[in-house]
């Protein structure tokens, strides 16, 4: 069993306060800024469907030659399926998410969310772009993949960093 370094890490001082190496805050903050950049992105681009509800429809329908009044209850099911295939492995996945962390480490474990993250939203740009419903589910079940793990990531990388009232901080920030 690897022991964690906490060279770096904030330890606190007899009368409770913390005491920090000045090179170490730098790092510390740079990592809270990118990890809230990173659960930025991830919710940003969850919701990306639903701010493009009405431009999506307007031209996925463009490519479809079936009967107008099918095509608004065929694209609602195809457009709620973008939200439940993300769902879907968020079901299970949660169980896992802290084991994978804890087996391959805070940093490899995000880096591996934030790429099926990426992979997820690449497939689903891709997918929309040549108007394939397929391709665009497969890249939403990617990033089901990713998206709600990287949480459990992010927030183990700010527990090693960062210790006392900093730690409820950077969990309020992130």
């Amino acid at each position: 069993m690897s022991t964690l370094n906490t060279e770096n890490v904030p330890q606190p001082s007899e009368n409770g306060n913390m005491r920090q190496n000045p090179s170490s805050l730098t790092l510390r903050w740079a990592i809270l800024f990118f990890s809230c950049l990173a659960m930025t992105g991830v919710y940003y681009s969850f919701d990306i469907p639903a701010a493009l509800h009405q431009q999506l429809k307007d031209y996925m329908a463009s490519s479809s030659s079936s009967n107008p009044s099918d095509s608004d209850d065929n694209y609602a099911l195809k457009f709620n399926l973008l939200y439940s295939v993300y769902s879907i492995p968020n079901i299970i996945l949660p169980f896992f998410g802290g084991t994978i962390v804890d087996k391959f480490g805070a940093h490899n474990s995000a880096l591996i969310f934030a790429s099926l993250t990426l992979l997820g939203q690449l497939l689903f740009a891709i997918g929309a772009q040549i108007q394939s419903w397929n391709m665009m589910l497969i890249g939403r079940t990617f990033y089901g993949f990713g998206g709600e793990s990287i949480s459990v990531a992010t927030s183990t990388l700010n527990s090693k960093w960062f210790a006392g009232k900093e730690l409820a901080l950077s969990f309020g920030i992130n």
